[in-house]
């Protein structure tokens, strides 16, 4: 297999910053990573494994990977502007995260079990639209040479 293709239903979740903390009684820091981070990781990863229905497949070499996230439209919004947010010709541009960290929550989440390490992105699409319902759309793909 040298595509994959999935959807991770619901809000994306960008990817947070781990909280650090150090022990007071041996000097050591350790990081953590917020909970919420973790739950849409685990959310990707399950995505992805019924997308491939249970099938162990590590695609290998360079990869590009497509995310077309879609943000909900808020249920205030009144029809004219919904209508123009539907068809593309608004798009969402505060209030959803950062683009990098959209897309590095769901690589990060795929690590060592669509591909051996996220490096092997050499190619990376993200787009940001609105729609009825929230989901990130997923491709990745082998890439030639």
């Amino acid at each position: 297999m040298n595509e994959v293709y999935f959807i991770v239903d619901g809000r994306v979740q960008p990817k947070q910053r781990p909280r650090v903390y150090r022990n007071r009684v041996t000097g050591q820091a350790h990081a953590v990573t917020p909970k919420e981070t973790r739950a849409y990781e685990e959310k990707v990863r399950g995505a992805y494994i019924e997308a491939v229905e249970g099938q162990d497949v590590k695609l290998e070499g360079a990869l590009s990977m497509v995310v077309n996230i879609y943000c909900q439209i808020p249920k205030s919004t009144p029809k004219k502007t919904k209508t123009r947010m539907i068809c593309g010709e608004l798009r969402p541009a505060t209030h959803t995260g950062d683009i990098d960290n959209l897309f590095k929550a769901i690589s990060d989440a795929l690590n060592g079990l669509a591909y051996e390490d996220d490096s092997q992105i050499v190619e990376g699409v993200v787009r940001k639209f609105y729609s009825e319902t929230a989901r990130a759309e997923v491709t990745i793909r082998e890439v030639d040479g």
